[in-house]
């Protein structure tokens, strides 16, 4: 396996073993601990409601003026929640636990959690917060750039437009991947292996596949839709070979 396939096997095997030898004895011993509460609320309650506003948003048309707005409201409404309970409540109720584990002396709990509590800060900002900002933030950008396009604008321009705007709502209901590009990037060879690579051709091939999947699993756009975009695309790829 490569470096990425090796640190996610290494992290689901962390994760896992995090909840039989910390987890439930956790629960078992301060199942009355307010802070305990408050912590399987956030990190299950808050995050069902972040799912389902991605879900809801999945069949809004971004294209039509209105439910662009209840997009963008939508999505910011699910980061601002996000934000609060995996940061700023999240590490007050990490320190609450530390000092319970403290005063309690249960220096197996503290000696053994406060790591790994730690370790899962980490995990709330790199994997969850930050990703799901620069997306939120990059499609906000689009959608300005959209709105203020002039009312005399080319057919040519509005189009581009759309199919931007289409793609970048596509990559902020897109949570399938628990890795973003930052963190992925660390594990991936900067030496290209020319007997792995692929002729330039195919990569662009390739790239309006994904492009045209992605605006058809979000289903912003219709079948006929789909051929629209990838004859555009070849024609600008046309236009630049020329």
């Amino acid at each position: 396996m490569g470096k990425l396939d090796d640190f996610i096997l290494f992290f689901s095997l962390i994760h896992h073993s995090l909840t039989l030898s910390l987890g439930l004895p956790t629960i078992l011993r301060y199942r009355t601990l307010s802070t305990l509460h408050w912590i399987c609320f956030e990190l299950q309650a808050v995050a069902a409601v972040s799912v389902f506003i991605g879900e809801y948003t999945k069949i809004l048309d971004v294209s039509k003026r209105d439910q662009l707005s209840r997009f963008i409201i939508l999505s910011w409404v699910s980061f601002i929640m996000m934000l609060i309970t995996r940061v700023f409540h999240w590490v007050y109720l990490v320190g609450e636990f530390i000092f319970v584990w403290y005063n309690d002396k249960a220096w197996g709990f503290l000696g053994i959690g406060s790591p790994f509590l730690l370790l899962f800060s980490f995990f709330n900002f790199a994997m969850v917060i930050k990703p799901m900002y620069g997306r939120l933030q990059k499609f906000t950008k689009v959608a300005a750039e959209h709105k203020s396009l002039p009312p005399d604008a080319s057919e040519k321009m509005r189009s581009k437009s759309v199919r931007n705007l289409h793609l970048a709502a596509s990559q902020v209901v897109d949570t399938t991947h628990l890795l973003n590009e930052e963190i992925v990037s660390h594990f991936v060879r900067r030496k290209v292996d020319r007997s792995q690579s692929m002729p330039a051709p195919a990569f662009k091939r390739m790239s309006m596949a994904r492009g045209a999947k992605s605006l058809f699993l979000t289903r912003s756009l219709g079948g006929s839709q789909v051929f629209d975009f990838l004859a555009e695309l070849e024609r600008e790829r046309e236009v630049k070979e020329e």
